[in-house]
């Protein structure tokens, strides 16, 4: 089981991102804007498209005809990726900014905090179910400790884009791609 739910929710990974954490990092090492802005606006759109790496694994599960006792699994398993992806773009903003030490030791509390709850459940013979509860655990740790760090240089929060709806661009063609930032907004390759 453990396999198949890594495998699948690997499929949907790249939901994830996007290329907003690549485009965030070389904006930030390139120039001197306002950071926590560009932060900012960066930390929602990987919410959103992180809410979409968590929603499509289900349906797909769903359409597919996979078994209704694996949902509950993949569903934790994939909620594992918005904690995972902020502390990326965290992480991302301390390699910018030459400050690797607090991304390592969001990495580490990450390991330490998995390794020490994981050995307790080995210990108490509770189930996978539980292994993955231990795992986003960890995450929202790993996350929490970036933020601890990160708030520190930059004044973070949540804010849709001024010129969009909801926070998404609007698009007038099939799709769209980032593939950079100017200033504050992001730059969009249609398709």
């Amino acid at each position: 089981q453990y396999s198949l739910i890594i495998a699948f929710c690997g499929f949907f990974l790249y939901f994830n991102d996007f290329g907003v954490m690549s485009a965030v990092i070389r904006k930030i090492s390139q120039s001197k804007e306002d950071e926590s802005e560009l932060v900012s606006k960066a930390m929602t759109l990987k919410i959103l498209f992180s809410i979409l790496a968590v929603i499509l694994p289900i349906f797909f599960m769903a359409v597919l005809g996979y078994p209704q006792e694996l949902f509950p699994l993949i569903f934790i398993y994939s909620l594992t990726l918005i904690p995972s992806s902020i502390t990326a773009l965290f992480n991302g903003v301390f390699q910018a900014k030459l400050s690797n030490q607090y991304g390592i030791l969001s990495e580490i509390v990450l390991s330490a905090m998995y390794l020490f709850l994981l050995a307790i459940l080995i210990y108490l013979k509770m189930g996978f179910f539980f292994i993955l509860l231990a795992f986003l655990f960890s995450t929202i740790a790993a996350l929490l400790t970036s933020w601890f760090f990160v708030r520190k240089r930059l004044k973070i929060r949540l804010k849709p884009y001024p010129h969009c709806r909801f926070g998404l661009p609007r698009v007038k063609s099939r799709g769209a791609i980032i593939t950079g930032i100017r200033g504050s907004k992001p730059l969009l390759t249609y398709y």
